[in-house]
């Protein structure tokens, strides 16, 4: 609120320099200029108070604001260390089975990227039908 009193106060000074300004005959782009420039001086001078109060009142709020950042970062931590927990829970069964860690030939047919061109995208037919005969004929082979 000493914010917002603050900034109100010197929107009214600045006004009113320009009111006197322009009574005194300033025009144009000078009159608003001047406005400004007087307006800062005077609050500079006459409000003191209220620019003090208003600083407090924003040191206050960011003191709140550090408080919740806190609370933030514990969160955080919490999160990171539950995890850290899960990946060495993964990691141990995965020792205890004697497996690899990664299997790199089931990502790729799990993302549905083709080792060889004459494969098929799952779900996908062949681009052409010389590829797809090429296809029928390469698996009879193998039976």
């Amino acid at each position: 609120m000493a914010l917002l009193i603050y900034s109100v106060l010197r929107i009214v000074l600045v006004v009113g320099a320009g009111a006197v300004l322009y009574l005194l005959g300033l025009r144009s782009w000078l009159l608003v200029l001047g406005a400004v420039l007087v307006g800062a001086g005077l609050s500079y001078v006459l409000l003191e108070k209220p620019r003090r109060r208003a600083a407090e009142s924003m040191a206050a709020r960011r003191a709140d604001g550090d408080r919740f950042s806190k609370g933030l970062a514990e969160e955080a931590a919490d999160e990171d260390a539950e995890a850290d927990l899960a990946e060495q829970a993964r990691s141990a069964g995965a020792e205890q089975k004697g497996a690899p860690e990664e299997e790199p030939e089931g990502e790729l047919e799990e993302a549905g990227v083709l080792e060889h061109d004459d494969q098929v995208a799952p779900g996908g037919t062949a681009e052409d039908p010389a590829r797809e005969d090429h296809h029928h004929r390469s698996q009879q082979q193998e039976k």
